[in-house]
């Protein structure tokens, strides 16, 4: 599920250099890594706007504009795989939807995911993919209902049954989300688009009333969009009960070392607090809305 998103063509072509010196290296640099990463197109370009030319393994501070859960997962992969050892490049490899980056890292055409993945996706992977450590625990995801500003009757839904009598749009191949939406709401009342972009013009058109998204580090966890502003119904958030983790692909050569690797740095920054602390900053683990009602399904 992104958020924020304001596509660049000039910054997907950019990549990052890994390494333990600190040495600081432009958002602009162009290379050719020893290895590919699936990475969403939108995701990327805020990655980079995020960075704003700074080294990721510096950051330290996880908030700010442009943070949000997808961009900060891109930080703390670079982190965990820099705490490991790894001084190797990384070439970016755009792609347009989640489904596709399973593709891609499945099929060996990149060596790993830089957003993190449902544990029921990864586990039908197995064959081809190893599945690293929980980067977030099954009852960490919380999300919002997501409406435009000037919904009434979205924005004065209070409970289940209120929530389920309105309309939703999803990604199908977000099986997640998809069947959480199915376990409480009529299939007539679920619409599908696959790009991120189109759900946020459906609902600022009207067409439907809500998309499940992340809260944002927003004052009034505002979702941004280009110039369309979404905000959550007030009061009520919803679990989605599975845990998150990076992918890596059994059928690229380096797929075996950069998954123990992570794993091993991923430990480490969660001994130190740094895991907890990138997810609070970015908003993701969101302190405003940790009174509301959980909605059960």
């Amino acid at each position: 599920m992104t958020k924020r998103v304001s596509i660049s063509l000039t910054v997907l072509l950019s990549c990052i250099l890994l390494t333990l010196s600190g040495q600081k290296l432009s958002a602009e640099t162009i290379n050719k890594g020893a290895f590919r990463a699936a990475i969403s197109k939108d995701v990327l370009a805020d990655f980079h706007k995020f960075l704003a030319g700074r080294n990721p393994v510096d950051i330290t501070e996880y908030g700010g504009e442009f943070s949000r859960r997808d961009v900060i997962e891109v930080v703390l992969i670079h982190q965990a795989l820099a705490r490991a050892g790894l001084r190797e490049q990384i070439d970016f490899r755009p792609i347009e939807t989640y489904s596709r980056q399973l593709a891609e890292v499945s099929s060996g055409r990149s060596a790993l995911s830089l957003t993190s993945v449902w544990r029921e996706d990864s586990q039908r992977l197995q064959a081809t993919s190893y599945i690293s450590k929980a980067l977030i625990e099954a009852d960490e995801f919380i999300a919002g209902f997501y409406v435009r500003p000037n919904n009434k009757r979205a924005l004065s839904a209070k409970n289940f049954s209120e929530i389920k009598t309105l309309t939703a749009v999803c990604n199908p191949s977000w099986q997640r989300d998809w069947k959480l939406l199915h376990s409480f709401m009529p299939n007539d009342q679920i619409h599908s688009a696959v790009i991120w972009g189109n759900m946020v013009r459906m609902i600022n058109l009207g067409r439907v009333d809500f998309v499940l998204a992340p809260f944002q580090q927003t004052p009034n966890l505002e979702l941004i969009f280009e110039d369309i502003k979404l905000i959550p119904i007030p009061g009520v958030k919803v679990s989605l009960g599975e845990s998150r983790h990076v992918l890596f692909s059994r059928e690229h050569p380096k797929g075996a070392e950069l998954f123990d690797k992570f794993n091993k740095g991923l430990d480490e920054m969660s001994r130190l607090g740094l895991i907890k602390k990138a997810y609070t900053q970015s908003g993701f683990f969101n302190l405003q809305v940790k009174d509301w009602t959980l909605i059960p399904h």
